[in-house]
């Protein structure tokens, strides 16, 4: 029989924490109220603090380089990873909330109908002539679209928008743009392969990314919330059932009652994790058996799978609570009480700044 030993010092500061990204050798945990970034090195233990903009709200990592988003100050700030120090900042639109990377381009996200664009140079200055802009275009009416979301795929980026049933392609070689209808609101976005799934307001919608035509619509009750989660060759849709799309044809394959009110769903090995923070249940489905194992959690959100350990992070608890993924038991709860994201390395679990818990062993 296997023993869990645990040995944890928790250091603890009373900061709000809002994102934590990881290199091989550093973890950057991201303070928005304390307008900073920490960086602990993982192999020494040694700790370096960056000073950024106003309210920064995520960081994201593109080679040599870490870009801070900085929501009230309308700007990017720009950290040099190996020098391990700040060397530019980027004055954007207002309110940015992310920034997606890829190639040399850099596509930033906020409050206004602009997606900001710059070039990931060798120095990492924007373009002659500051940021450049891409403004959402549809040919119906005048309104303003303020992207929420974009994936790139290819050379095409795909843009979801605010209050809009429209999915933006841009083409990034020509700077072109074209738009289709999914029929109702736009909540989310996931890609796999050649296809886009679309979760909307009236249901899930399939969108071939080779002809940009709907290949097929899953109708759902408007009035549930639901979330989705590709796994193999199945992607799993979780509102009252827990609908099983085969991503090789794209239709639907099984629906496994569970239950109303599901904020986040995960898929590990046979069982799909179901958190439910209305009802404070964790709801464990066996894919084989489609019976339901329901757990008792305070409010749970979601659950990050780490290892052979599931950790249950609730948004009014504070405590993360861990799940023996070998059992499907709670063991213990970690204590967390301002709700501080969560990160992992190799040894350790993460908690917002200054509070480590050393991962189980075996």
């Amino acid at each position: 029989m296997i023993k869990h030993i645990l040995f944890f010092v928790l250091f603890f500061m009373n900061l709000t924490t809002h994102a934590a990204v990881q290199t091989d050798t550093h973890t950057y945990i991201v303070s928005r109220e304390e307008n900073r970034v920490l960086s602990i090195d993982r192999r020494t233990g040694k700790e370096k603090i960056f000073q950024v903009g106003e309210s920064p709200r995520s960081m994201v990592i593109h080679g040599r380089f870490g870009f801070v988003v900085n929501a009230k100050s309308n700007s990017i700030s720009v950290i040099n990873l190996k020098k391990q120090e700040v060397v530019n900042t980027l004055v954007v639109d207002e309110l940015p909330f992310s920034i997606v990377t890829h190639g040399g381009v850099g596509y930033i996200l906020g409050g206004g109908p602009n997606i900001n664009v710059f070039v990931l140079s060798t120095n990492y200055e924007v373009q002659s002539g500051g940021v450049g802009e891409i403004r959402l275009q549809n040919s119906r009416d005048y309104t303003k679209y303020y992207p929420k979301s974009m994936i790139v795929h290819g050379k095409l980026a795909y843009v979801t928008a605010s209050l809009s049933d429209l999915i933006f392609i841009i083409d990034n070689e020509t700077n072109t743009q074209t738009n289709i209808s999914v029929g109702s609101y736009v909540r989310s976005m996931r890609i796999h392969g050649d296809f886009a799934y679309v979760s909307t307001e009236q249901g899930l919608v399939i969108l071939d990314l080779r002809t940009h035509t709907v290949a097929n619509t899953i109708p759902m009750d408007p009035n549930i919330r639901f979330d989705i989660f590709i796994h193999g060759d199945h992607l799993f849709v979780a509102a009252d059932n827990l609908n099983v799309i085969d991503l090789k044809t794209n239709t639907l394959t099984d629906s496994i009652p569970i239950g109303p009110y599901v904020n986040s769903v995960v898929i590990h090995g046979n069982f799909a994790y179901v958190a439910s923070q209305n009802l404070n249940q964790l709801r464990i489905i066996d894919l084989r058996t489609k019976s339901t194992q329901v757990l008792s959690v305070h409010s749970p959100e979601s659950t990050v799978i780490h290892g052979n350990y599931g950790y249950v992070v609730s948004k009014y608890s504070p405590y993360v609570n861990v799940l023996d993924l070998s059992t499907n038991q709670l063991i213990m709860g970690i204590e967390n009480p301002n709700q501080l994201d969560i990160d992992f390395s190799d040894t350790h679990v993460y908690l917002g700044v200054h509070k480590s818990v050393p991962l189980f062993f075996n």
